[in-house]
């Protein structure tokens, strides 16, 4: 699973996998792609969906030689209330970014549900882009105020799956200068309406602000939709 199969990525790093957010904390517990595909990869996972380190995998940034944009850990939730509960796992997040501040030809991506950790690693290596996870209206507010705290060059908002119509807000910028819209598949997938999608895009470009659309989005907006796909620019 070193290839990603998520549009904005190149590679996927799973050192660790893992979750247990509640469905009160996360409203898309019970279709998690990650906990979805744990028959499929038993290696990766084991028989359940339960925080797990891999320590075969710490050092696979190393061996890739041409520069890649990294998802770390986005097979779970790196920065979940669980970690600081156990000494390993909660290691495990300084053992990351030192393979991050070891390897500056990558560009590493980290999202998490719970991003009021994210501010305990300040700062941020120059090669990191932090980013917190919202898909209701009720996690804007925490994500922001939790990214506005975070000292990283790149911080960005993912807006997926989107399952009603967010409204950020004068107040969300300029917590973030990246966006990502994206929609829920799988069994049972809530289809966003092209109106909640509109709107975050407006907001967006209102404030010059990048925003990359997933392809999930295709079917939501048609065929004939030019999907936005910009990358954010990286202060020097």
């Amino acid at each position: 699973m070193g290839n990603s199969r998520i549009d904005y990525l190149t590679r996927a790093w799973n050192y660790y996998t893992g979750c247990l957010h509640t469905q009160q904390e996360c409203p898309t517990a019970d279709k998690c792609y990650a906990s979805l595909s744990v028959p499929r990869f038993p290696a990766l996972f084991g028989p359940d969906f339960r925080p797990r380190l891999h320590l075969n995998r710490l050092t696979e940034p190393m061996k890739w030689r041409e520069p890649q944009r990294v998802g770390v850990c986005f097979q779970g939730d790196l920065f979940g209330a669980w970690m600081d509960d156990d000494p390993a796992l909660d290691k495990s997040r300084e053992q990351i970014l030192d393979v991050v501040r070891q390897t500056p030809q990558h560009t590493y991506l980290f999202l998490t549900k719970n991003p009021g950790q994210l501010r305990e690693f300040n700062p941020w290596p120059a090669n990191a882009w932090v980013g917190a996870s919202v898909c209701t209206q009720a996690m804007v507010g925490p994500a922001v105020e939790a990214l506005a705290d975070v000292e990283a060059k790149v911080r960005w908002l993912s807006v997926e799956p989107l399952l009603e119509r967010v409204t950020l807000g004068s107040g969300a910028y300029p917590a973030f200068n990246w966006v990502v819209e994206g929609a829920q598949t799988g069994p049972g997938a809530v289809k966003p309406q092209s109106e909640w999608v509109v709107s975050i895009l407006n907001w967006v470009s209102g404030r010059q602000i990048p925003v990359y659309m997933k392809r999930n989005l295709r079917p939501v907006m048609g065929p004939d939709y030019e999907l936005r796909q910009e990358w954010p620019e990286v202060p020097k």
